[in-house]
């Protein structure tokens, strides 16, 4: 089989290049052959030499670093990547070939994506996010802080500044968005989703063509089978992600300080400092290799993760259980959905802190605390989504969408 993989980067940068580098790797040590088609370098060292992979790296800056100059250039038609795609297909007859897009905003854009559905080649996307819907890509209005319910492109949307950058990034956005849908023909175009969540699945589904066909596909957790922790002898609580106002950091900051138990923030971002005043006491190891998270996470007593966005999974939720780890989570994003309440893990109302605070303190109690962890890991590896699960499930999902082959019914211009 002949799989071109889409993603912005060519090393795990967040947790959908994560997915995508493992996935590439696995596929092709089973005998498919795969191109790894990324912007931004470098890539991976694990990409490099694996027979039947081949990785096609353009070299480019993403969208933030470049400047504006550049965002302006690349950010809304990446030609050099619709360049690419043309040149791959050339080289195979397009029935032969799946494209999978994981992730394609920070650089990409949706260009690569638009000629493999014009030369009708079998397409499936990952649903990381919500940018084939929204502008920002989170249905989240940052300068209020809030959940946006407005209707992606209409005009209450496009009066609203709901950027974390400013009003000039959201036209840039929105510029974007205009040429995804307008030009590219997505989603409209598009057939085969894999969704992460029920949760983030019903947020997009109004928003994707009626013809729509959604595989569950979860990320792989990888993180090898072990014994449970012991989170009951620990006593400090955790938070692993972005330093950003989306993922309320400052929420977790503010409830430490007023119980006085230990806190540590993995992860980079504007909201360092503010943490730091917020609660002096609390730690920062900044991002970590995939061991050194896994060992952090096993030395705490839970992991907090507070987020006020609607996330699509929660990769940190699920290796936290995998370790035998209970979680707290805000009841208001796709995360608690693999949080079972007072059985795995708990639950708080999201955005507010003294709820936050109420459930941090009932975790100071040691017999809760492992029976949520022993039952977390429990039910975790009672049924794991393992890396080898998750490339059975594409094979699977790569068959059923070669044979038969479904085409548009019409091609678009603009590619």
């Amino acid at each position: 089989m002949n799989i071109i993989i889409l993603a912005d980067y060519g090393f795990a940068k967040g947790g959908a290049e994560r997915v995508a580098v493992a996935a590439a790797l696995g596929l092709a040590r089973r005998g498919n052959a795969v191109t790894y088609l990324c912007a931004v370098g470098p890539v991976a060292e694990e990409l490099i030499g694996e027979p039947n992979l081949a990785v096609r790296c353009l070299n480019q800056n993403d969208l933030l670093s470049g400047g504006m100059a550049n965002a302006a250039k690349q950010g809304i038609w990446n030609r050099a990547a619709a360049a690419a795609m043309r040149q791959l297909l050339a080289h195979h007859d397009p029935q032969s070939v799946i494209v999978h897009a994981h992730t394609w905003t920070h650089a990409l854009t949706s260009s690569p994506l638009a000629v493999a559905v014009k030369a009708h080649v079998s397409t499936v996307v990952t649903l990381h996010d919500y940018f084939l819907a929204c502008p920002n890509g989170g249905f989240y209005d940052f300068q209020r802080g809030e959940i946006c319910t407005r209707q992606p492109l209409g005009w209450s949307c496009l009066c609203t500044n709901c950027d974390a950058r400013g009003a000039g990034h959201k036209a840039f956005r929105v510029a974007r968005q205009l040429v995804q849908r307008d030009w590219s023909g997505l989603p409209k175009r598009l057939r085969n989703f894999i969704d992460l969540s029920d949760f983030s699945r019903d947020i997009l589904r109004p928003h994707l063509p009626s013809q729509a066909q959604f595989t569950r596909i979860s990320n792989p957790i990888l993180v090898e089978p072990c014994d449970p922790a012991e989170p009951e002898r620990r006593r400090g609580f955790v938070f692993i992600g972005r330093l950003v106002p989306e993922k309320a950091p400052q929420l977790l900051a503010r409830a430490a300080a007023a119980l006085n138990v230990p806190v540590t923030f993995i992860g980079e971002g504007p909201l360092r400092d503010e943490l730091a005043r917020l609660n002096p006491a609390a730690r920062f190891t900044g991002w970590l290799g995939h061991a050194d998270l896994q060992r952090e996470l096993r030395a705490s007593r839970a992991l907090v993760f507070p987020s006020v966005w609607y996330e699509t999974q929660g990769l940190v939720v699920l290796e936290a259980l995998a370790n035998g780890v209970p979680a707290l989570v805000a009841d208001r994003c796709a995360a608690k959905e693999f949080v079972e309440p007072d059985q795995t893990g708990l639950w708080f109302q999201s955005g507010n802190e003294n709820d936050l605070i109420r459930r941090l303190a009932e975790l100071a109690d040691d017999a809760l605390v492992a029976r949520l962890g022993r039952a977390a890991h429990e039910r975790f590896w009672a049924d794991p989504p393992t890396l080898e699960r998750h490339l059975d499930q594409l094979e699977a999902l790569y068959e059923r969408m070669a044979a038969p082959r479904a085409r548009p019914d019409l091609a678009f211009a603009g590619a």
